[in-house]
C-alpha cells in the first residue's frame, strides 16, 4: 500500500510524532477469543483455581465474584508488545508521545516508553471509590492479588471497600456511567507532560498519526488532532480507521484516511514496509 510506504518515509524524516489510539486497538478487538486467552494464562502459570471454578455450575457468590477477579487479573498482565512491536520499532530515537482513549491499559505493557503516553480516561490498572469521596487511587493488581491469596489461604472473600466512606471501589475509569465520580488525578501530571510537549511542537516537521479512534470521545483524539493539523502547517495527518478514516477538507492536501482495521495495520501493513 503506497500510502503506508509514504506514512513510514514522512515518520523518519518528521521532527516529532503525535499518536492517537483508539477503540480497534483495545484488547477485546485485539484478542479476538478473551476466554482462551484467561485460560491459557493460568495453564502456564499452573494455576488451577480459574479452572476449577469455571468448571463448577452452581457457584457461591463468593466463588463468582474470584472468578471474576481472576478473569480481570488476567487483563492486567496481558501483554502487548506483539501487537506494538513494529511502531515500537518505527519510532525508536524519536520523539514522540501518544494518547489514547482505551481503558485497559494494554499499552503499557508494550515497549513503547511510558513516560510518552497519557490515557486520559484512566485504565483498569487503579481502582477508585465508587462514590469519588477521595483522590486516593490503589494499584488493582495488588488489591486482587490480596483478595484471591487470602481465598486461596482460608476459602474466605473479604471485598476491599473504600477507607474513607466503605463504599465499593470502581476501576478508575470514564465513561458514560462514570463521568461524575471519575477522579482525575491519575493522569492530570502525565496530561500537563503531553501538553508541554505538544505546544513545542507547533513550528516541527509534525505526523500525526490516529489508528482507531472511533467518535465516542472525539474531544480527546480526533477533533484535538485535526485542529493540530489544521494549525501546524509542517504538519502531516493520517487517520487509520476501518469504516471512520475520512478527513476534513480543510487538510486535505496535508493528510490522509487509510481504511484498514488498527489491529491490521499495526500487524500487516507496517511489517510489510519493513520487510
Amino acid at each position: 500500500m503506497k500510502s503506508i510506504e509514504d506514512m513510514k518515509d514522512k515518520m523518519l524524516k518528521a521532527d516529532a510524532v503525535l499518536i492517537g489510539i483508539g477503540k480497534e486497538l483495545s484488547f477485546e478487538q485485539i484478542e479476538k477469543n478473551p476466554e482462551e486467552y484467561i485460560k491459557h494464562f493460568y495453564l502456564e502459570k499452573n494455576d488451577r483455581l480459574y479452572e476449577m471454578l469455571e468448571k463448577k455450575e452452581n457457584k457461591t457468590e463468593d466463588e463468582k465474584y474470584i472468578f471474576q477477579i481472576l478473569k480481570e487479573k488476567a487483563k492486567l498482565e496481558y501483554s502487548s508488545q506483539k501487537v506494538y512491536e513494529k511502531l515500537s520499532q518505527l519510532l525508536q530515537d524519536k520523539n514522540y508521545f501518544v494518547i489514547t482513549t482505551n481503558t485497559d491499559g494494554i499499552i503499557f505493557q508494550s515497549d513503547l516508553e511510558k513516560d510518552r503516553i497519557v490515557a486520559p480516561c484512566g485504565d483498569i490498572h487503579r481502582l477508585q471509590c465508587k462514590k469519588g469521596c477521595s483522590d486516593e487511587l490503589l494499584n488493582t493488581k495488588e488489591v486482587y492479588e490480596n483478595i484471591i491469596n487470602q481465598y486461596k489461604e482460608k476459602g474466605t472473600v473479604s471485598k476491599f471497600n473504600c477507607s474513607h466512606c466503605g463504599q465499593e471501589l470502581m476501576f478508575n475509569v470514564r465513561n458514560n456511567e462514570t463521568i461524575q465520580t471519575y477522579r482525575e488525578e491519575g493522569y492530570l501530571k502525565q496530561w500537563e507532560v503531553y501538553t508541554k510537549w505538544l505546544s513545542k511542537t507547533l513550528n516541527q516537521k509534525l505526523l500525526i498519526l490516529e489508528i482507531g479512534e472511533n467518535l465516542e470521545q472525539p474531544n480527546l483524539i480526533r477533533w484535538p488532532f485535526e485542529k493540530v493539523a489544521f494549525f501546524n502547517l509542517k504538519s502531516y495527518f493520517v487517520r487509520v480507521n476501518q469504516s471512520l478514516y475520512q478527513i476534513e477538507k480543510e487538510i486535505a492536501g496535508r493528510g490522509e484516511g487509510i481504511k484498514c482495521n488498527g489491529v491490521h495495520f499495526l500487524n500487516c501493513e507496517l511489517e510489510k514496509t519493513m520487510l
